[in-house]
């Protein structure tokens, strides 16, 4: 964020870091056993929706000024940090 990239670039990079992170975690979620015959199914149901996904990603990106871009930004992060520091799920607060 501080080096003032484009929008377009940033989310580029940040889809290619996220990527291969996880292409390394995964034999090791696989060898602890968190990815197991269920998980796999359920993903494979969740298939269908990524071309939606990305479709809505490349919407809201064009969609989006560089400056609301940031706004948004900087809020997701906020609230990532919240959730790491303080364990803060707002969907605990719906629930009875």
């Amino acid at each position: 964020m501080a080096q003032h990239l484009p929008k377009e670039i940033f989310m580029g990079t940040q889809v290619l870091v996220f990527t291969w992170v996880n292409w390394i975690k995964l034999p090791f979620f696989a060898g602890t056993g968190i990815i197991t015959r269920e998980t796999v199914v359920t993903g494979f149901w969740f298939l269908p929706v990524i071309p939606l996904g990305i479709w809505l990603g490349l919407w809201m990106n064009r969609k989006m000024s560089e400056a609301m871009f940031l706004k948004v930004a900087y809020a997701v992060l906020f609230l990532a940090g919240l959730y790491l520091v303080f364990d803060v799920q707002p969907g605990r607060w719906f629930r009875s």
